[in-house]
């Protein structure tokens, strides 16, 4: 499914993270594995402290050539490492560009500061926002790493971004037999808004959300795949992380959503967004159709 990897590497933790989780699957799988480590200052920094530039690129290139004796070590496989100069999230999708690479893999950060990394953004953030392929967002590393997930939640409103997850979760089923699990989740717009929910509204509710999983389930019958139905009531983020726990999932798989470019979504974020700040298994964010 992916024959070229790249791995976005700075030598934290959570790039090691990603890192871990594409050498497992490499090596189950086969593919060519790339490593970007882009070289980043500000023109201010350059011309006060000219001499950082090679020293930094030293460093990176220590840094790959460590995780490349590591990657061969540990999985016996080869890595090829990449050294760029500019900005992170720009220099890494014009090196996937490049490479023709079909998935692009990138560690984030935890939970602490979720505001402050809201506003600011992300690497990640960025890559899963801009990049034309898809891109697999690790948090914490694997334990055990299989190269495989056994089983997949996807969140799905019936929309063609979650039609889209839901067919490349057919594709890791078919090809691996992953077991899915397909949910929905009722808003509380009586939060959002501030309006009573009667009885008959939240029936409406109720009955809007089984017709959304019934799409799912028509998707699932012509493809001749089992999936399960869950459907729960909350804040979205947090009831498909709570899901995924309760489930045991080892991968998410979220469609490209229509995030808003504006100081809303920087402030408030998506719930895509929020997903990947408070969950800790793989999402994958997929973008080619299949």
């Amino acid at each position: 499914m992916y024959e070229t990897i790249l791995v976005a590497y700075d030598g934290s933790e959570y790039s090691k993270a990603g890192l871990k989780e594409a050498c497992a699957w490499i090596k189950r799988h086969g593919g060519t594995l790339y490593l970007v480590h882009i070289i980043y200052f500000n023109e201010e920094e350059f011309l006060l402290f000219p001499e950082i530039r090679d020293k930094r690129f030293e460093h990176g290139k220590k840094l790959c050539e460590k995780a490349k004796e590591q990657i061969l070590k540990h999985f016996g496989i080869e890595a090829q490492c990449i050294l760029k100069e500019g900005d992170p999230a720009e220099e890494i999708l014009r090196e996937a560009e490049r490479l023709d690479a079909k998935l692009i893999v990138t560690g984030t950060y935890g939970k602490k500061g979720l505001l402050k990394r809201l506003i600011l953004g992300s690497v990640s953030t960025e890559l899963a926002l801009n990049s034309p392929v898809d891109v697999l967002v690790v948090k914490k590393p694997c334990e055990e790493c299989r190269g495989e997930y056994s089983s997949i939640l996807v969140p799905y409103d019936d929309s063609e971004s979650s039609r889209l997850a839901l067919k490349k979760a057919f594709r890791f089923h078919k090809e691996y037999g992953s077991s899915i699990y397909v949910c929905y989740i009722l808003p509380r717009y009586q939060e959002l808004m501030e309006f009573y929910i009667t009885p008959t509204i939240k029936e409406k509710m109720i009955l809007e959300g089984r017709k959304i999983l019934a799409s799912a389930e028509n998707m699932a019958k012509e493809a001749t795949i089992p999936i399960e139905l869950i459907m729960d009531e909350g804040a979205p983020a947090e009831k498909i992380v709570e899901i995924a726990e309760r489930k045991k999932i080892e991968l998410v798989i979220i469609g490209p959503y229509a995030w808003k470019r504006t100081i809303d979504r920087k402030l408030i974020g998506s719930t895509t967004e929020k997903i990947l700040h408070l969950i800790n298994i793989p999402v994958l964010i997929t973008k080619e159709e299949v």
